[in-house]
């Protein structure tokens, strides 16, 4: 457990200028600058952190207001502490400090060598790279306005019946039911050797998520069994339109033999590859 202790520091303190003198010696000195008079002037109407162990300053960071937003910089810690935590824990306290604030964001010019750092701790970038004191910087931000948290099984639920709800705002559904499922498989001695995964959304719209056929049972018409299939059933039910995805090593030629057409190609996805995306009037 650490001992530092994170407090608001006054501006032109002895406290202040020994935070100045951590920051100068980690981040300036090893690029032969230094801190300007009216870089620290400015600093009167920002907010100064430090970090104590004892009566010893080990980090530091200052916040500027910005309207809704609150920037992070001249974030360091101590040489002989690094790498056990004290960052992580100097971030969870100006960001607790900016949200009790009413801030909405917080964002920082994270050095290249910072970015990862950054990216574990929820902050995403903005833009390109740039130059800052010579050296590679990334505009980072994160959102503090609200709680951020890893979605569960009934949340993904619920923002999949959301966008529904808003598409239904957008164009009036044309079918009863507003997600027809199309799933079949073939089975040999109860082991699936093939089957597709479609559904009929809202307006008779067809979509193929999935065809597989093992390749041991391939050549055999099952993916065309299936595909026509799952075809003739939407198309009675009112479908005029399907579409699908498909990887450059997966099934486009299958696709196209079946009367899809491309209508958008996704260059490196992955790398060295190409995914397809198609399209077929019933």
């Amino acid at each position: 457990m650490s001992n530092v202790i994170f407090k608001i520091i006054k501006h032109d303190t002895p406290e202040y200028k020994t935070a100045v003198g951590l920051r100068e010696e980690i981040l300036r000195k090893p690029l032969g600058l230094a801190f300007l008079p009216e870089e620290l002037e400015k600093e009167k109407h920002h907010i100064n952190i430090a970090g104590f162990r004892g009566d010893e300053i080990v980090a530091t960071a200052v916040l500027v207001p910005e309207g809704t937003a609150c920037k992070m910089q001249r974030v360091v810690v101590h040489s002989d502490i690094q790498s056990k935590n004290i960052g992580s824990q100097m971030m969870t306290f100006c960001e607790e400090y900016v949200r009790a604030q009413g801030f909405e964001s917080i964002y920082c010019h994270a050095r290249d060598s910072a970015v990862n750092f950054y990216i574990k701790n929820n902050y995403v970038a903005e833009g390109d790279y740039f130059d800052e004191d010579t050296i590679p910087h990334l505009k980072m931000r994160k959102i503090i306005a609200f709680d951020f948290l890893k979605s569960t099984k009934d949340e993904q639920e619920f923002l999949d019946n959301s966008l529904g709800d808003y598409n239904i705002e957008q164009v009036t559904p044309t079918q009863k039911n507003h997600l027809v499922l199309f799933n079949y498989c073939f089975k040999k001695n109860g082991v699936i050797i093939a089957g597709i995964n479609a559904d009929m959304y809202f307006w008779h719209i067809l979509f193929v998520s999935i065809l597989f056929v093992d390749k041991a049972h391939r050549h055999k018409n099952l993916g065309s069994y299936l595909l026509k299939k799952v075809e003739t059933e939407a198309k009675a039910m009112g479908a005029k339109l399907a579409h699908t995805d498909t990887f450059d090593f997966q099934a486009k030629d299958f696709y196209l033999k079946h009367g899809f057409e491309i209508f958008g190609v996704l260059d490196d996805c992955p790398e060295g590859h190409k995914r397809y995306y198609l399209k077929k009037s019933l």
